[in-house]
């Protein structure tokens, strides 16, 4: 395990936190830590802090890359996720089809050694922690899965809103939101059975069946 670089889990439903993380040796030189289809539990603070306290002390100066990705029970990022300030390299940190995911802690605004922040198809992300203006200024944020995609960097979100920074991404992961259930919405109630919608589509179709049979 002290050559360790790359360590991943996948679809493994019994996993609920990172506690075997732990005991992680200093010297295994951790580069990347992907967790794929697991049932990752957050309100195991204790666990959670442990892990990530090893993972950042065993990273030593290599750049590192968390990945968790479709997890099915995860609501929030534990606030332990701080501990990655410890390492000397860059922090890279993926979120993708965590879709009960609600919130990020505002602790992530310590990593200041983070370059970048992608979340993708978060749909309960409705909000940025305001310490998200305390990353570096070339910290690249990256939300996708949403009506617009967005990928800007800290520092460019100054000129739009100086205090805080992340008012910007926040507005626009909120609109996009509200566009894509208004969407959503409207549409369920113009074709559900007896909306204008669903009649007119009937009788579209009843039209052009008939035509086919004359």
């Amino acid at each position: 395990i002290v050559t360790l670089e790359k360590l991943g889990c996948a679809k493994c439903p019994s996993i609920t936190s990172l506690s075997s993380l732990a005991s992680l040796p200093r010297e295994s030189h951790l580069k990347e830590l992907i967790i794929n289809g697991c049932n990752l539990n957050p309100t195991h603070e204790d666990d959670w802090d442990d892990a990530f306290q090893a993972i950042g002390n065993a990273t030593g100066s290599n750049d590192f890359t968390l990945s968790i990705t479709s997890d099915n029970t995860m609501t929030f990022l534990p606030s332990s996720i701080r501990h990655l300030k410890a390492k000397q390299g860059k922090v890279k940190i993926v979120l993708s089809g965590t879709r009960n995911l609600q919130r990020l802690p505002h602790d992530i605004g310590q990593l200041q050694n983070m370059v970048r922040l992608d979340v993708r198809w978060c749909p309960a992300l409705t909000s940025l922690p305001w310490t998200i203006g305390r990353l570096h200024p070339t910290c690249r944020v990256k939300m996708s899965g949403y009506p617009r995609a967005y990928t800007q960097t800290v520092k460019e979100t100054e000129p739009q809103f100086k205090v805080p920074r992340q008012r910007f991404i926040t507005g626009l992961i909120n609109f996009s939101i509200f566009s894509s259930r208004l969407v959503a919405e409207v549409t369920h109630e113009l074709y559900r059975p007896g909306g204008a919608g669903y009649h007119r589509a009937k009788d579209e179709f009843e039209k052009r069946l008939n035509n086919l049979g004359a």
